[in-house]
């Protein structure tokens, strides 16, 4: 089993897995631009953190998070940001109708990526 990176576009076009990938042309994760209007900076650092580990099929944790960011900040207040995040619900909000389940976005800067 492959972890997919990028589908193809067009009939013919090849898959792209993981494994062939630079980190550069991972997968990218969509995040809502009008989160940005609720949260304050640190909210929405830790917002665009989450979804980017969940593409990359990971768990973001505070202490991931506090290696990351380097802050300077105790891991209480980062669990504390943490914490209002998830209550805020807009990780369960998609960036956009390209991805309407929250799959791993694919798609390139020419492609339609307005907020919804």
């Amino acid at each position: 089993m492959r972890p997919v990176a990028r589908r193809p576009k067009c009939p013919g076009d090849a898959w792209v897995f993981m494994d062939e990938v630079e980190p550069s042309d991972g997968p990218k994760a969509c995040i809502p631009n009008a989160a940005l209007q609720d949260m304050t900076t640190r909210q929405f650092a830790v917002f665009a953190y989450l979804p980017v580990c969940m593409a990359e099929g990971e768990e973001g944790t505070p202490e991931g998070f506090a290696e990351t960011a380097d802050w300077g900040d105790e891991i209480g207040d980062i669990k504390e940001i943490f914490d209002e995040v998830h209550a805020s619900g807009w990780l369960q909000c998609r960036g956009c109708s390209a991805c309407p389940r929250g799959d791993l976005c694919t798609r390139t800067v020419t492609e339609d990526t307005s907020a919804r």
